[in-house]
């Protein structure tokens, strides 16, 4: 199957495509339905790329999703070329993408697949027939919460445990995310619209991992594991987010490869890239945490193309538009031991940026400047710094890893 029109559903990734290679070899039209907000993220080389960019409004309900009647008419216009493909890299609009396909018959995930990797709900409710272990959770009782009755937090904590987590089922890159420890913490959403979103899970004590996958055809054709330097959470109370290349195949890996594969299953997943989350305790269960249909973010995909030679996000584009792809070699020409890491925001005045003292070599690519005011961060998405960094040498690597760990990239004045 060919395509003649290749619609980007928002501007997430658009730093990390190659985007003249794509067109060079595909020889496609590219259209991109982008947020008016975005609209100044998005730099003028990649503006350059696109034969046709529509900014459009976002839903006034959480979490804001690119309008659908909006997006719709775009489609509807790009209708007239003989096939188009629209590709979707945000979980927030993954179900406008599903509805879109439906709607015009296209080819890719339609909406109530589109909901497996969109709603945590309806992930962990897909996963019951499986042996894979999930949190407890369940939906906020609203018209409890809005009393702010007591006895219902008591009786949460009587079923999950103290901590436990309070987090929206339906937005992405933990915003919204609370370690509930007392009644204040739990009774903290202040907009009354975004009460219905939002579910309470038993808290997880153990080491974080994601499993990226690569499928087509209903085929695995790479798998990596990476292991964060902790939960997502903290990035919110201030505290940066590293993820480690696991380069080297352990029965560590190979379990968590595995477990993925189960999920991936049970979603009838066929094509294109996954982002699967799971949680590792200290007695050794496995527990998903949730998966995405899209690559994973911060600088992960620049960290696996470092690592193995690969672009997934290249490689998706390809499954997406049904283009055979060649075997895939995993073992790479040179190995290197690599990681990411991205740092919080903090309420204040920035008056210094900080480079860390590390021996590996790195790339840091600053999102502030001195003299600016920001707020402390509410999602991975606000940061201060990105950085990649990688070495021949695990001592050194693993060092560096270290010296990241809690390493405060901006100073700030209140």
């Amino acid at each position: 199957m060919s395509f003649d029109t290749a619609i980007f559903l928002t501007h997430r990734f658009f730093n990390l495509y190659d985007f003249e290679q794509l067109k060079l070899a595909e020889k496609l039209r590219f259209v991109a339905i982008v947020a008016k907000s975005a609209e100044p993220s998005i730099s003028a080389e990649v503006k350059a790329h696109f034969d046709k960019i529509v900014y459009i409004d976002q839903e006034v309900h959480w979490p804001h999703p690119l309008s659908y009647s909006q997006a719709n008419v775009v489609v509807r216009v790009e209708m007239s070329s003989k096939s188009v493909v629209i590709i979707c890299n945000d979980d927030v609009n993954m179900l406008n993408a599903g509805k879109l396909r439906e709607a015009y018959r296209l080819s890719g995930m339609y909406e109530k697949q589109s909901l497996l990797f969109s709603n945590k709900i309806d992930m962990k409710e897909a996963l019951k027939k499986s042996h894979i272990l999930t949190p407890k959770f369940q939906l906020i009782d609203v018209r409890r919460y809005k009393g702010k009755d007591e006895k219902y937090y008591a009786s949460l904590v009587h079923q999950l445990g103290s901590p436990f987590v309070l987090k929206p089922f339906n937005a992405a890159s933990s915003l919204g995310l609370k370690i509930v420890k007392n009644s204040s913490d739990f009774f903290s959403i202040t907009d009354p619209n975004m009460i219905d979103s939002f579910e309470v899970e038993n808290f997880i004590d153990g080491e974080l991992y994601h499993c990226d996958t690569l499928m087509q055809d209903g085929e695995i054709l790479f798998q990596g594991v990476a292991k964060y330097s902790r939960p997502m959470g903290e990035f919110l109370q201030g505290r940066p987010i590293a993820t480690e290349i696991l380069i080297d195949e352990t029965l560590l890996t190979k379990e968590m490869k595995k477990f993925t594969e189960t999920v991936l299953k049970s979603f009838k997943m066929t094509d294109g890239v996954s982002h699967t989350e799971i949680f590792r305790t200290k007695s050794n269960k496995l527990y998903f945490l949730e998966t995405a249909a899209r690559a994973p973010g911060g600088l992960t995909v620049p960290a696996y193309e470092k690592a193995y030679g690969l672009n997934l996000l290249t490689l998706d584009f390809h499954t997406r538009i049904f283009k055979k792809l060649p075997p895939i070699s995993i073992t790479p020409k040179e190995k290197l031991y690599v990681g990411c890491s991205f740092f919080p925001l903090f309420d204040g005045l920035i008056t210094v940026k900080k480079y860390p003292y590390i021996k590996s070599e790195f790339e840091m690519t600053w999102t502030v400047e001195t003299g600016t005011r920001v707020q402390r961060s509410d999602s991975l998405s606000d940061t201060s710094a990105v950085l990649l960094l990688w070495s021949r040498d695990k001592g050194m690597f693993m060092s560096d890893l270290t010296t990241l760990y809690d390493f405060e990239c901006i100073t700030v004045t209140r």
